[in-house]
């Protein structure tokens, strides 16, 4: 049973599900292909929270304003919640900040890409025939257009 049967699926984690799949023969090809997921569902979070405000912050509590709306329409699905127990490069993440990869810092570093891109871009890296059967099955078109669709909806839902 799923726990958040309320919230809405958000355009990486519709894509995710689709694809993960094609990782799991491979356990060292899986753990990458998680911790590319958790790191592209915080630049989503990230992504949807400064929709809120159409990307204009004028003070903290704007921002609150759109954890709140992430949260009650998506669920609390950060990095903090997919990446919190994987075990990168031998090293398990759980439970300790000095093994807990900085994957804020990583999607600040990294933001010229939208979330789907940007997952998209690492899947053809990290497996080629995953990303060939992606553009080909149009998978990669209904998540684009998913991603868009909800930036729009938390445009208008907050347009000022």
């Amino acid at each position: 049973m799923k726990l958040m049967e309320n919230k809405k699926q958000t355009a990486v984690e519709w894509y995710w599900d689709k694809i993960k799949s094609h990782f799991e023969h491979d356990g060292d090809l899986f753990e990458t292909a998680t911790f590319t997921f958790a790191i592209a569902k915080e630049k989503e979070k990230q992504q949807i929270v400064d929709a809120t405000c159409l990307g204009e912050y004028v003070n903290e509590d704007d921002r609150e304003i759109g954890e709140r709306y992430y949260n009650e329409t998506y669920g609390s699905k950060g990095s903090d919640e997919v990446g919190s127990s994987l075990e990168w490069n031998g090293e398990v993440t759980q439970g300790s900040n000095d093994h807990v990869p900085d994957v804020k810092k990583m999607v600040e570093d990294d933001n010229y890409l939208t979330p789907v891109d940007w997952l998209m871009d690492r899947i053809k890296w990290i497996h080629r025939e995953t990303y060939d059967y992606l553009i080909k099955e149009g998978q990669y078109d209904v998540a684009k257009r998913t991603e868009n669709a909800i930036l729009d909806k938390t445009n208008e839902t907050f347009k000022k």
